[in-house]
């Protein structure tokens, strides 16, 4: 943004969503070797009292104690996570859905194969989110800054405008009253986003906002968006 230039290759650190091991692994690491790093964060499963994890867990405890599964759910036929009629995965085909679809796809699936209950069979390191007071003490790191992550891990550019700024503000508003401080870096959840949602981000508050890759041609001279390089 400023035009400077390091002398030598530089890396800026980045992790997605907020897993407990952010606090219980990654903040001792950081702290020793006195590596910086951003922490992405998604706001949801920092309200919740019971398990927290984020919907594409359930879906990795579905094919992981039930591979070969057949089943019907929101009007599609699924054999082995796949859709009979175009052979697309059932996570791709949830992140094309409106939020209200995918809640009522995910309730429908925990019902019927008890995914809530198989998931804490799995060992929590595997899918855990922090909890709100783990939160607080990775911000208190020199070494750790926080950034919003959604709130739900939607797909923000398959879904309308007002239902995407309305996640992010969620977002935004649960990690601040957390940490106590502002909030103004976003990474969008799958790298999902449109040009109208870079602009909305940018009234919400959000100065630095990440990709994965690149959408958009306007993209590549627009300094509020960076892509990234995944690990």
């Amino acid at each position: 943004r400023s035009g400077f230039r390091p002398k030598r290759k530089t890396l800026a650190i980045s992790f997605d969503d907020g897993f407990t091991n952010n606090y219980t692994v990654l903040l001792p690491l950081l702290e020793k070797y006195e590596i910086p790093a951003t922490v992405l964060i998604c706001g949801a499963p920092l309200l919740v009292t019971g398990p927290r994890y984020l919907w594409p867990e359930l879906l990795q405890t579905l094919k992981y104690f039930h591979p070969d599964a057949a089943f019907e759910v929101g009007g599609v036929r699924f054999e082995k996570m796949r859709a009979v009629h175009n052979g697309q995965s059932l996570s791709t085909w949830i992140k094309t859905l409106l939020p209200e679809e995918r809640f009522s796809v995910l309730a429908e699936l925990m019902e019927r194969f008890n995914l809530e209950q198989q998931l804490q069979q799995i060992p929590r390191e595997a899918w855990e989110i922090m909890s709100a007071d783990q939160l607080r003490a990775l911000y208190a790191s020199p070494w750790v800054e926080i950034g919003a992550h959604g709130h739900w891990h939607s797909n923000l550019g398959n879904i309308p405008l007002a239902m995407a700024v309305e996640d992010l503000k969620m977002s935004k508003d649960v990690l601040e009253s957390i940490v106590g401080q502002s909030i103004n870096i976003l990474a969008y959840p799958d790298g999902s986003y449109t040009r109208a949602l870079v602009d909305a981000s940018e009234q919400l508050g959000f100065t630095h906002q990440l990709a994965v890759n690149y959408q958009h041609l306007e993209d590549l001279n627009d300094p509020r968006i960076v892509k990234r390089h995944g690990v």
